[in-house]
Formats: structure tokens, sequence, C-alpha cells
């Protein structure tokens, strides 16, 4: 695997008394691209929203490139260039 460009350890998020994300643990490497599937309601939003800063975890850790701190910090992706989008369904004729 290619040197870890995002690795999450253990990463917990709640919204109030519901306990979201439990224990998402991933890596990303240099140069891969990862895509995050799953049934509506699965953490998918609440994942990358917790990466970007977003969202402040409860637990867990977001380490981006050699900078490691504690998820609950509010540092996130955002200060490093990244963005969230929503995205807009589009239908085009074929």
């Amino acid at each position: 695997m290619a040197e870890a460009l995002l690795d999450l350890q253990n990463l917990d998020v709640h919204y109030g008394a519901i306990h979201a994300l439990r224990g998402v643990s991933f890596r990303v490497g240099q140069g891969e691209i990862v895509t995050l599937i799953g049934a509506n309601g699965a953490g998918k939003t609440t994942t990358l929203r917790a990466v970007s800063g977003m969202l402040r975890p409860s637990g867990g850790q977001i380490q981006y490139e050699e900078s490691r701190s504690p998820a609950s910090s509010r540092t996130g992706l955002s200060l490093a260039g990244s963005a969230t989008l929503r995205r807009a369904a589009a239908f085009f004729p074929t």
C-alpha cells in the first residue's frame, strides 16, 4: 500500500444521543481513488463531514499526511484545501 495520505482510526460521531458513526477506520494512500458506498443512513456523508471538519467527532483520530490529531479537534481537511459539495442529480440524453 502507498504511504497513507488520510488515516481514520476508530472515528465516532454523535448527533445528540444518536451514535451515528461507531469505530470507523480506513486508510487512503497517495494516488488512490476511494469511494464510500452504502445504503441511505449508513454514514457516508457523516464520515466526510467529520473528515472535512464540518462535524466534530466524539472520538477517534484523523491523520492527514503526517499531522495526527484527536478527531475531536476542529482542524479537519478544510484547512488543507478540501471542500465538500452537494451533488445535484442531473439527467443527460443518451
